[in-house]
Formats: C-alpha cells, sequence, structure tokens
C-alpha cells in the first residue's frame, strides 16, 4: 500500500472507539474534551498524553511518537484531505497554539 507509513493503525487515545476523523474535525477546546456523538472524533487521540505527543503505530508496522497538530496530516482513510487547512489553533485550541508543526 502506498504511503503505509502515514495510515494509523494504533494510537494513544482517551477512550477505546472505532474512529473516523474527518480533516474539518476541530481540535478540543481543551485537554481531554470529549467528543459529542461522531463529531469531532479526533478529540478521542488528540490528548497530551506524553509531554505534547502521542505513541501510534502504522500500517508498515513503524512505531513513532507524533505531535499533536501532526494528526491533521496523517492518511486516515481514503477521503481525507491531508492538504486541508490546519485549524486556526489559537482561536480554536489555545491549549495547543504553541505546540509545533510537524
Amino acid at each position: 500500500m502506498k504511503e503505509a507509513g502515514r495510515v494509523p493503525m494504533f494510537l494513544d487515545s482517551s477512550q477505546y472507539e472505532n474512529m473516523t476523523p474527518k480533516h474539518s474535525d476541530t481540535p478540543p477546546e481543551y485537554d481531554g474534551q470529549p467528543i459529542n456523538g461522531n463529531d469531532d472524533e479526533m478529540h478521542i487521540c488528540c490528548i497530551n498524553r506524553h509531554n505534547e505527543h502521542i505513541n501510534g503505530v502504522f500500517l508498515d508496522f513503524s512505531v513513532r511518537r507524533l505531535g499533536l497538530k501532526q494528526l491533521w496530516r496523517l492518511k486516515w482513510h481514503r477521503n481525507f484531505d491531508t492538504l486541508a487547512p490546519s485549524p486556526n489553533w489559537a482561536i480554536e485550541a489555545p491549549w495547543m497554539a504553541h505546540m509545533k508543526e510537524y
């Protein structure tokens, strides 16, 4: 499979959930904000678990540390637009505004 190293298989998360995030998902307003129904599923794994990072296993079986903003650039599924504009961190998630963009 092309770009298997960009397709997440297992990630740190706040709950056990089969998630299908959308590139339009907004970041959580605060660390640990739960999801509401099927909206903003990115909240499940966008948690400050390891000093502004989480750990992930990818489809090529590689394991690596991911910055939280990097979650919006992974190839979650065929319809996920990795080139969509990033969220406005300062407005939508001020707690993440200072974090690195990868």
